[in-house]
Formats: structure tokens, C-alpha cells, sequence
């Protein structure tokens, strides 16, 4: 894909942070990091054009879907995953798997 096309990729990214609750306000820190392996330019300057491989953008709308359904899958990874967390001065914050524990809400 084009640089162009990976900038207009990581964009969908939001869909999968707003699919799970993210409010996405300033300074709420969302760094999406994205990059392609697919083109390989040469280090050293060749005397002819090169060619790069792109997706066709009738095809990409794909490749947004999949940006924000890994997003979200990411998310709820990590909110399941998490472990409670003991802060400075003593403050705590339990996990969501602590919390569903307490209140005996079951996933499926």
C-alpha cells in the first residue's frame, strides 16, 4: 500500500475506540502506529523508477473494516487481561475481571 493509503487506514482505527466506549477528547492520548512491509526501497539511490505495489481503492474499504474491528479487539483484550493495580499513596483500581468476579457477571 501507498503511505497515502496507510495514513487513510490507521484513521479507521477511531471506529474500534469508539466502539468501545472511548470519548477521544484532548489529551486523551491515542497513538495508532501503523506501517507496511510490503514495498521495499532499495538504500542505495537505482538509476530507474521503482514500483511500488498499492491496494486498488475500490478494494480498501476491507482494510478499513479490519482497522477498527482490530482496534476494538485490542481494547477489550486489554480491559480483560488487566490486572488490579495498586498506585502511589496507596490508591487501587481492581481489574474488570475483579469487578466481574464481585458482582457475578458471567461472559460467555
Amino acid at each position: 500500500m501507498t503511505e497515502r493509503q496507510l495514513n487513510r487506514i490507521l484513521k479507521r482505527t477511531i471506529t474500534g475506540l469508539s466502539r468501545t466506549g472511548s470519548i477521544i477528547t484532548t489529551g486523551s492520548g491515542e497513538v495508532v502506529i501503523g506501517f507496511s512491509t510490503a514495498n521495499k526501497i532499495p538504500h542505495d539511490k537505482t538509476s530507474s523508477c521503482l514500483s511500488i505495489s498499492a491496494i486498488h481503492e475500490e478494494d480498501i474499504d476491507l482494510a478499513f473494516r479490519a482497522a477498527g474491528e482490530a482496534t476494538e479487539e485490542a481494547v477489550l483484550n486489554s480491559l480483560i487481561t488487566a490486572t488490579h493495580v495498586v498506585g502511589r499513596s496507596g490508591n487501587e483500581r481492581p481489574a474488570l475481571k475483579n469487578l466481574l468476579e464481585i458482582y457475578g457477571i458471567q461472559l460467555d
